[in-house]
């Protein structure tokens, strides 16, 4: 029996409207600064995806201005969170329905979101969701797919099943070889992936058993 099942946010549970995102950057930036940052801004943050183990917004109004050749200062960054959490949001079919039965059924439920937690709880709650959720972490907490997203949400990986709609990110079940200092990660019922974890690097307060 799996405990506690995961979700993500962002095509999961709901579908955004993110053309407010390029409106907002067009109007605070100018346009031939939105002309540059915004055809680049979602490949940038995926490769700080890809650096990184979680969004901080300092590092990141660094990043994206090295990466953009555009001065996106933290004020902004902050601005863009405000005006995340306005998106004209549209749940997933039958969501509320899937949500109503894992509850039934005591399943612990929790949302894992890149994007930062202030942005996705805001949404959650606009869309009467949050409620069913016990924590959400988002991208400031950490970052998908590493490894120690998953350590420090479930006291034992084997009982925790992700659901998402990204091949990358969101895994469907992770099994834990703690024995072996190795994480396999399964998809569709095979492993797509594992890695040699040096528990000593993990954190304080990960929860490992």
């Amino acid at each position: 029996m799996k405990e506690k099942i995961i979700f993500d946010l962002d095509g999961t549970l709901m579908n955004a409207d993110f053309s407010l995102e390029d409106d907002f950057f067009s109007e605070r930036l100018g346009k031939n600064d939105a002309d540059k940052f915004v055809p680049v801004k979602y490949d940038l943050l995926l490769k700080y995806e890809d650096l990184f183990s979680r969004y901080d917004i300092k590092c990141l109004s660094e990043f994206l201005t090295i990466g953009s050749g555009v001065n996106i200062t933290e004020k902004l960054i902050r601005e863009w969170l405000l005006i995340g959490s306005t998106f004209k949001d549209e749940l997933v079919p039958d969501i509320v329905d899937v949500l109503e039965y894992l509850k039934s059924k005591d399943y612990e439920l929790i949302v894992l979101s890149n994007w930062f937690k202030s942005t996705q709880v805001n949404r959650l709650k606009k869309m009467g969701l949050y409620d069913y959720f016990v924590e959400v972490y988002g991208g400031d907490d950490f970052l998908k797919p590493n490894p120690i997203s998953y350590l420090s949400i479930c006291d034992d990986v084997s009982e925790c099943v992700m659901i998402g709609d990204n091949y990358n990110n969101d895994l469907t079940h992770i099994n834990n070889c703690k024995s072996e200092d190795i994480v396999k990660v399964e998809y569709g019922g095979e492993i797509i992936w594992e890695e040699k974890v040096d528990w000593s690097e993990v954190p304080f307060g990960t929860k490992v058993r």
